[in-house]
């Protein structure tokens, strides 16, 4: 479901690494974290262009998480880590959300966390469109 989107990315948006593209939105839905995925996925592009062995210091990953902040997570791969504490930072508001992922619970919503509110509407809307036929590969 998930493939096409990710494939679109990596031709017209530059380097993404379509498996792991397509297992952020997978195990997001497998996580009970469907309702974020366009969101993970925007961290995802932005943070590492869905390079699953980026590494910034102490973040890792796909999703750039920190494993510190991932208490009851002890098993989980990259992807379910960052998953995890995305879930932990839930609030209504999508942009302190994203913000809280980044920052931890001092969180605001910045031009640079608005880039990622902003993505993940446009990636819904991408997927939309494909679904609906109304963009072919």
């Amino acid at each position: 479901m998930f493939k096409e989107l990710c494939l679109y990315m990596m031709l017209n948006w530059g380097i993404v690494d379509v498996p792991s593209c397509e297992n952020v939105a997978v195990t997001a839905q497998e996580m009970g974290a469907e309702k974020y995925i366009y969101e993970l996925l925007a961290i995802g592009w932005h943070e590492s262009r869905f390079n699953p062995s980026a590494v910034s210091g102490s973040f890792v990953g796909v999703l750039q998480a920190n494993p510190r902040w991932a208490e009851g997570c002890e098993d989980c791969n990259e992807i379910q880590i960052g998953i995890h504490i995305f879930l932990k930072f839930k609030t209504k508001d999508r942009c302190i959300h994203i913000s809280r992922y980044m920052n931890g619970w001092v969180g605001v919503c910045d031009a640079r966390v608005q880039k990622r509110v902003d993505l993940a509407a446009k990636i819904k809307r991408l997927h939309t469109r494909i679904k609906r036929g109304k963009i072919k590969q």
